[in-house]
């Protein structure tokens, strides 16, 4: 009877199995919050950049902040926490030829 490793091979399977599981879940979750993060990143960038087109200030700054995590009020949203910080330097290149136009020999070619 102690030959018979049958049941060893069923506890072996029953720890393996889940954690196997767990895991590959967790690998997910975390290809997931890189995506979202990336996400987020581009949202920022693009919501800073419409606001400075719609700017008539000669320099302007912008500034923006979004927190991403894994899943609200999920497990591991206390973890997987991050924070994007963005600041946009806009200097109107149009206004400033405009500007120069008015300026003695600004409208020349050298």
């Amino acid at each position: 009877m102690l030959r018979k490793k049958s049941g060893s091979e069923y506890v072996e399977a029953a720890l393996c199995l889940p954690l196997i599981v767990i895991i590959v879940v967790s690998f997910l979750g975390a290809a997931t919050f890189c995506y979202r993060s990336l996400e987020m990143q581009c949202r920022v960038q693009a919501g800073l950049l419409d606001q400075a087109r719609e700017s008539a200030a000669l320099y302007t700054v912008f500034q923006g902040e979004e927190t991403c995590s894994l899943a609200p009020g999920g497990a591991f949203s206390g973890v997987l926490v991050r924070t994007y910080r963005a600041e946009v330097a806009v200097l109107d290149e149009r206004r400033i030829r405009e500007i120069g136009e008015f300026l003695p020999g600004g409208g020349e070619e050298g």
